[in-house]
């Protein structure tokens, strides 16, 4: 079985990540070849990940407006199917699905759409959301796609959004891989360890824990804050951070590249998104090295994070609640300790990396019998 897994970037998103892993799991299981296709040209962050055979680029600028450049990328595209003979295309992220299901219109081939998120184009009024809802209907028709969705949230509101039957969805998680993502023997720092791992956008929520922190640092507590990513925000967040009198107690690391020991160090990992997510490849990094997460309850959120039985939940924007929340999760207990093994075992349950390959394996092969 040959299966071509299409990306449109990487990054170091959960998405880009969890999809690359499932790559790397694939490739090899039960026979199954599985090669990547990055659309764009941006593999800078590939080479931080083993295991995955040296991808196809495109190098496709991402516009369907320019129809010089979308006869282009859609003759490469073309060309490598008809090459390498995939029984199965399989599209992660939107712009992924809608740019392969168009160039390959009038080609008999199987594709799947993994939904990794929710966006707000897909229920947005404006001229350029409708128009992509639009867009993306038309080929739904064509194409008639095997829907796979990170979490159920996301295959509702996707479902919603497109006029799809949810009950076509199956739910397949990003995949962890636990032998890298394993609890680790830390000598811990006197101060707690706060740490998030996300992109600098504005869903995810920075600037709201920032303004937790400050009530807290007001209330005398001690504690360090180290935020992993970059993006869009991120100066605005430093800027911000820095009005806030909180400098000396956060550091922006940046793009971290090995997240296995960034988990290691924390005594708390806050998710503090406001929209958008799918279901966290870092929450679930986190709870599979047993490290206490807190998290906002938004999209599929909630499915793995249930409020003291695998981590802590508040409600999403609310500055008070997650200080407050910050405040109790920072102090360790017996019950915690219990929590923490039940998110751990769900994890290698449900979420493995050889978990969800072998779904994924069991799904293509009833595609194709």
């Amino acid at each position: 079985m040959k299966v071509l897994h299409c990306i449109p970037h990487i990054h170091q998103g959960g998405s880009d990540v969890g999809a690359i892993e499932l790559v790397r799991k694939l490739d090899g299981f039960g026979g199954t070849e599985a090669r990547l296709c990055v659309l764009q040209a941006e593999q800078s962050w590939l080479d931080a990940i083993g295991g995955v055979r040296e991808p196809v680029e495109l190098n496709f600028a991402g516009s369907h407006v320019n129809l010089f450049e979308f006869v282009r990328f859609r003759r490469a595209l073309r060309e490598l199917i008809l090459t390498w003979h995939p029984d199965i295309v399989h599209c992660h992220l939107w712009p992924a699905c809608r740019w392969v299901a168009s160039a390959l219109l009038g080609l008999s081939i199987r594709q799947v759409w993994h939904v990794r998120d929710t966006r707000p184009w897909l229920m947005a009024g404006g001229a350029k959301d409708r128009f992509l809802r639009t867009w993306t209907r038309g080929l739904i028709g064509s194409v008639r796609p095997t829907w796979l969705s990170v979490s159920c949230a996301a295959a509702r509101y996707t479902a919603k959004a497109l006029r799809v039957d949810a009950d076509e969805f199956e739910i397949v998680s990003s995949g962890v891989d636990c032998s890298r993502f394993a609890p680790r023997s830390m000598v811990r720092e006197a101060v707690p360890v706060i740490g998030v791992a996300a992109q600098f956008r504005p869903e995810k929520g920075h600037r709201v824990l920032l303004q937790a922190l400050q009530i807290l640092w007001k209330k005398g507590l001690e504690f360090r804050v180290r935020l992993a990513g970059v993006g869009e925000t991120r100066n605005a967040a430093m800027a911000f951070c820095d009005e806030l009198g909180l400098a000396g107690r956060v550091a922006f690391l940046g793009q971290v590249q090995d997240m296995p020991s960034f988990l290691a160090d924390l005594d708390l990992f806050v998710l503090p998104s406001t929209g958008m997510e799918g279901l966290p490849l870092s929450v679930l990094e986190a709870m599979s090295m047993r490290v206490p997460v807190l998290a906002t309850a938004v999209a599929g959120t909630p499915e793995i994070v249930r409020e003291n039985e695998t981590g802590y939940l508040v409600a999403p924007g609310d500055v008070r609640a997650l200080a407050d929340a910050i405040e109790n999760a920072l102090m360790p207990s017996i019950a915690q300790a219990s929590m923490l093994d039940r998110a751990q075992s769900e994890v290698f349950s449900k979420h493995s990396s050889t978990a969800v390959a072998a779904k994924v394996h069991s799904i293509y092969q009833r595609i194709l019998a």
